[in-house]
């Protein structure tokens, strides 16, 4: 890995209530992540585990740390989208969030 900017390895994760720095253009840029566990019902199965990641990764300011069946870990850029959006992609694909915390 090349280091970054900071001089740190580039696709490091965040620690939670962590933030980071990030040089482009000249300007710096603070990204703030927050952790987030969701409890998932409707979930029964290694296919939809694989749903479930897939539509996590997709969303911009979201970093996937764990992924089972009923359940999920991320952090979040709470700047870029709230626990109701991650929530509303979730039920999307047809699941259902029952339970939160941070």
């Amino acid at each position: 890995m090349l280091p970054d900017a900071g001089g740190f390895p580039s696709g490091g994760h965040l620690r939670p209530g962590h933030s980071s720095v990030m040089v482009a253009a000249g300007a710096a840029t603070r990204v703030m992540s927050k952790l987030l566990k969701l409890s998932i019902d409707g979930m029964h199965c290694g296919g939809c585990v694989t749903r479930l990641t897939n539509t996590l990764r997709k969303l911009e300011g979201v970093e996937l740390r764990h992924a089972e069946v009923g359940a999920a870990e991320l952090d979040y850029d709470e700047q870029r989208l709230s626990k109701e959006d991650i929530a509303a992609a979730i039920e999307k694909i047809g699941f259902q969030v029952i339970g939160t915390s941070e």
